[in-house]
């Protein structure tokens, strides 16, 4: 065993204890009574009626309101100043500093985010699995070495509809038909301004659900839009994102929810069944490997290749008429 493998070793029996001592100490203060559980106000919508019909959804519905007891936040907020009151809370800085010097200006950040799951794991249950513990711990010393994490987005589509309730391409990729929690899920009152305003709206007609390991959001973000060209290149479909979740499996990976802002409907659209699984997954396993980076994420294209997909994805996707996307369309073979 190596010396850095034996100082890992210790960070982890560390990063254990402390766990155990932090739980211990959220279940002391949950049996005095001093983290409260308050009442919030939420908002759902039940539907009465949800039809899905080649991509349109046809529905009935009414918001209702109703009572959510959640953990106090500031009692929260005050045990975690307890937690890192902790001489263990210190000494597990100076470990990742000394063993990672990358994180050196961030290491209490990405303590308090591992010390901020640990809380939570410790109010959801009555009872916390040492497995739990092991598994939050191992993943946030992957995080520190830099590590790829597992992310799972999932994006809301426009302009590709299914005609079976779930399409599996592969391990990595599949799409199903949107459920009316995808729609419009419970959201507290206080923050409806902010819900209604980065809900997908019911033009979505697809969900795309991806697994991949990547360091970074972009990697992520490049990802999916080379998905999307590929699902654009693989028949005629204005394919693009209502609105995607990255999902990190992970302790301190940046995480977000994108909206793209799109309010109208989709100029060509297709549809997907199981029958098309095995030649959508050969499509896009050759396809997606041949789209440069150049054209992605708003970035300047270089040659003729990039030139074309950026001229054809105008031709798709930009509120045009039909004269102004046939030109889009002469373009993008002209640039070949």
């Amino acid at each position: 065993m190596t010396i850095l493998s034996m100082s890992i070793a210790l960070l982890k029996s560390e990063l254990l204890n402390y766990s155990h001592r932090v739980i211990d100490l959220v279940l002391e203060n949950k049996k005095k009574g001093s983290i409260r559980k308050t009442k919030r106000t939420y908002i759902r919508t039940e539907f009465s009626r949800f039809v899905y019909n080649r991509g349109l959804i046809d529905w009935t519905s009414e918001k209702k309101h109703f009572r959510k007891e959640e953990w106090s936040s500031e009692d929260q907020s005050k045990l975690e100043e307890i937690a890192k009151g902790e001489p263990a809370y210190q000494r597990i800085i100076q470990l990742v500093i000394e063993l990672f010097p990358k994180h050196k200006e961030g290491a209490d950040f990405c303590l308090s985010a591992f010390l901020s799951e640990i809380i939570r794991l410790g109010l959801d249950k009555e009872k916390t699995e040492e497995n739990e513990l092991v598994g939050i711990t191992s993943s946030f010393i992957d995080d520190l070495e830099g590590k790829p994490n597992l992310w799972t987005p999932k994006t809301w589509l426009s302009g590709i509809w299914l005609d079976d309730e779930t399409v599996i391409v592969s391990k990595e990729l599949s799409f199903r038909r949107p459920e009316p929690n995808d729609i419009e899920p419970e959201y507290p009152l206080d923050m409806s301004g902010f819900y209604l305003r980065t809900m997908p709206p019911l033009l979505t007609s697809a969900i795309m659900e991806t697994k991949l390991q990547a360091h970074y959001p972009v990697e992520v973000q490049k990802a999916l839009e080379k998905t999307l060209i590929g699902l654009r290149l693989c028949k005629l479909g204005s394919v693009e994102y209502i609105r995607y979740r990255l999902n990190p499996r992970s302790i301190i990976a940046w995480s977000g929810t994108f909206s793209s802002g799109l309010d109208t409907s989709p100029a060509y659209k297709y549809g997907i069944g199981k029958k098309h699984s095995v030649p959508l997954n050969r499509f896009l396993s050759r396809m997606l490997d041949l789209i440069p980076e150049d054209c992605l994420l708003g970035a300047i294209p270089k040659d003729h290749i990039s030139i074309s997909l950026t001229r054809y994805n105008d031709a798709l996707l930009k509120p045009e008429r039909a004269e102004g996307r046939i030109t889009f369309a002469v373009m993008s073979l002209e640039a070949l």
